[in-house]
């Protein structure tokens, strides 16, 4: 796409920014370049949320290309921070999956088949669920919109734990199942350690969903 139309496309995606915006987790050790870009964020427990206008025709070779809400932009929107907080997650709850952790797996097939056939038989005694967008893309922030945890509450009980696999997901357990959120959380920490990379690291420890609510585990 030429420049002049990109810029076209540009004007008309913030233009409809409050249809389109969507939230993402960033963590609070990976703000500086955030701040540099004059990025909007917001403080949501021990993380930072910042929003995004997806803007899929800027590059064919660019996967999830998008354009950041910053403080210059967000003025230009017209809305509150309540507002655009509460319109970037209704629009992510058209978008969020909701899955088994085994199916996400599978589909991985045939590189690791022997790992999603041992998630599917262990899956009845313990259960995993995927949380994150259609894309699997910036999909952490799916955990924020009421209906998937309703949905996880249905599943899972009234009280699950919100593992922080990277930016683009989270998986969640029964507090039931689980042996101690101190054992999740050195999990968590070590798959960050040698899996996920510095860029889409979140958190090293889990969080708690009690009757809806989430908090810092520890």
């Amino acid at each position: 796409m030429r420049s002049d139309k990109l810029e076209q496309r540009a004007e008309e995606i913030i233009d409809s920014a409050a249809e389109l915006v969507l939230p993402k987790f960033v963590s609070g050790n990976r703000l500086d370049a955030l701040r540099e870009r004059e990025a909007l964020l917001i403080p949501w427990l021990d993380l930072y949320l910042c929003f995004y206008l997806p803007f899929p025709e800027a590059s064919t070779q660019e996967k999830n290309a998008s354009i950041l809400v910053t403080k210059p932009l967000f003025e230009r929107i017209g809305l509150s921070c309540e507002e655009l907080l509460a319109r970037a997650v209704q629009n992510l709850s058209r978008q969020t999956l909701l899955m088994p952790l085994w199916e996400i797996l599978a589909s991985f097939a045939p590189f690791n088949g022997d790992l999603a056939e041992f998630a599917e038989e262990t899956d009845p005694a313990f259960p995993v669920w995927f949380v994150s967008n259609r894309d699997k893309a910036f999909g952490a922030a799916a955990i924020l919109c009421d209906d998937v945890r309703e949905r996880l509450s249905g599943l899972l009980g009234s009280n699950y734990l919100i593992l922080p696999s990277s930016v683009h997901e989270v998986l969640c357990v029964s507090e039931e199942d689980a042996s101690s959120a101190g054992t999740f959380s050195d999990m968590v920490r070590e798959i960050n350690s040698m899996c996920v990379e510095p860029d889409d690291q979140l958190s090293d420890h889990v969080y708690y969903c009690r009757d809806g609510v989430i908090s810092c585990a520890v």
